[in-house]
């Protein structure tokens, strides 16, 4: 498949390798700080903007890739499970579709894949918009069985998390908090929850 690059409009800070156009965002697994595989079909890309483009460059392998790709100094790289139950897989945007007509990424009679993710920029204007792309993406997807998450090169969403609560520290808390994982989850899907009925409703 061409490697060509494509700006791809993001959506709070997400845009998506969906099946058939699909989002099942209450499905979604955010333990990862790069990929969030969703167990209904297809899975969501974190960005470090919160909304407008980066560059992303999709390939559909037939084999799994066993070497890194060098072609770019990536910061980030995170490998996870992606089921495809309509087997069409496409990079889309989550509000105007796929950058292009038609341009799925399956290439085998199978609903189970692989997806490794690659990374760079994410914090060039973290949580802001960016109307000129200053973030880039290659994914990688090839047919896998159903394997564990696997960081290859950084990302590590409960790290930066951590990190964050020690630079803005809340006050001590009487009972126990939900830890801080599932809060960003709930929060992220409640914010994109919000997004997508906005963006269908104006359609």
């Amino acid at each position: 498949m061409d490697a060509s690059w494509h700006d791809v409009f993001v959506t709070e800070g997400t845009f998506g390798l969906l099946d058939d156009g699909e989002i099942p965002v209450h499905s979604a697994d955010w333990s990862n700080g790069l990929i969030a595989p969703m167990l209904q079909g297809g899975a969501l890309v974190r960005t470090g903007i919160q909304s407008g483009y980066v560059r992303v460059s999709i390939r559909a392998l037939r084999e799994p890739a066993e070497e890194i790709d060098e072609s770019r100094p990536w910061e980030e790289i995170v490998e996870a499970a992606v089921t495809a139950p309509r087997n069409r897989l496409r990079l889309e945007s989550l509000d105007y579709g796929p950058p292009a007509p038609d341009m799925p990424l399956t290439t085998a009679d199978t609903t189970q894949y692989r997806l490794r993710v690659h990374a760079r920029g994410r914090d060039a204007a973290r949580s802001q918009s960016a109307q000129v792309p200053r973030e880039e993406y290659l994914l990688l997807v090839w047919p896998a069985e159903p394997a564990p998450t696997r960081t290859l090169r950084g990302s590590n969403r409960l790290e930066e998390e951590e990190q964050a609560e020690a630079a803005n520290p809340h006050p001590p808390r009487m009972h126990p908090a939900e830890p801080p994982e599932a809060t960003a989850e709930r929060e992220i899907r409640a914010r994109l929850d919000e997004a997508l009925r906005r963006s269908r409703k104006d359609q």
